[in-house]
C-alpha cells in the first residue's frame, strides 16, 4: 500500500467508554499541555498553580512527557494534597514529527473527558504561560463563567481573546495598541 497505509489501517483502534456525569458542579478544570524536555521551572509552575488557585481553579490535570527533578518534587507535593493530577504521557509512536508537539490535542482531550466524567462543569485549556485574567466585573474565573451560562444560555465553549507581554523585549515608542471592545 502506497504510504504505509495498511500498516495504519491494521492497527487496532483503542475505543475509550465514555460515562458523562450529569450532576456538574461549578468547578474549573485547568488542562495544561504534555510537560516534556525536562521541564523544570519551578517559579513558573508555583506562579501558575497558584494563580490559578486563586482565580477559583479547584483542580489541575498535567501530562508528564519528561518532569525534572524540582518540578517533580513539588508536582509530588501537590498530589499528595490532591491539588493535582499528573498523568504519565508517553505516545506509541517512533517520532514525535508524526503528531504535533507531544500530541497536545490528545492530552486537552482526555483531559475534557475525565473533567466532565469528574462532575466538573468546567474546563480551561491552557499552557502553563497563559493566563486566563477575568476582567474588573468579576472576581473571579467562576464568576466570569456564570455570566456566560446563566439563565437560558447554553454556551458549549468560550474563547478568549490573548495578549502577549514580552518583558525581555523593549516597548516600542512608536506603537500604540488598538482600543479592544470589552468582552462583557
Amino acid at each position: 500500500a502506497k504510504g504505509g497505509a495498511s500498516s495504519r489501517a491494521s492497527t487496532p483502534l483503542r475505543i475509550l467508554p465514555l460515562v458523562l456525569n450529569t450532576s456538574a458542579t461549578n468547578d474549573i478544570e485547568v488542562c495544561i499541555k504534555p510537560l516534556h524536555n525536562t521541564f523544570n521551572n519551578v517559579d513558573q509552575f508555583l506562579e501558575f498553580l497558584e494563580l490559578y488557585s486563586i482565580l477559583g481553579a479547584t483542580h489541575f490535570t498535567f501530562y508528564n512527557s519528561s518532569l525534572g527533578p524540582q518540578v517533580d518534587c513539588v508536582a509530588r507535593d501537590y498530589v499528595a494534597r490532591g491539588k493535582i493530577q499528573v498523568l504519565p504521557w508517553k505516545l506509541d509512536i517512533a517520532s514525535q514529527k508524526e503528531i504535533r508537539t507531544e500530541g497536545i490535542f490528545a492530552a486537552l482531550n482526555d483531559c475534557l473527558y475525565r473533567s466532565r466524567h469528574q462532575g466538573r462543569r468546567f474546563a480551561a485549556m491552557v499552557d502553563l504561560d497563559e493566563f486566563l485574567i477575568p476582567g474588573e466585573d468579576f472576581h473571579n474565573l467562576t464568576d466570569l463563567m456564570r455570566k456566560f451560562t446563566s439563565g437560558k444560555s447554553r454556551v458549549g465553549s468560550v474563547s478568549f481573546q490573548n495578549a502577549f507581554h514580552y518583558l525581555l523585549w523593549e516597548d516600542d515608542a512608536h506603537f500604540s495598541a488598538p482600543a479592544f471592545a470589552p468582552l462583557i
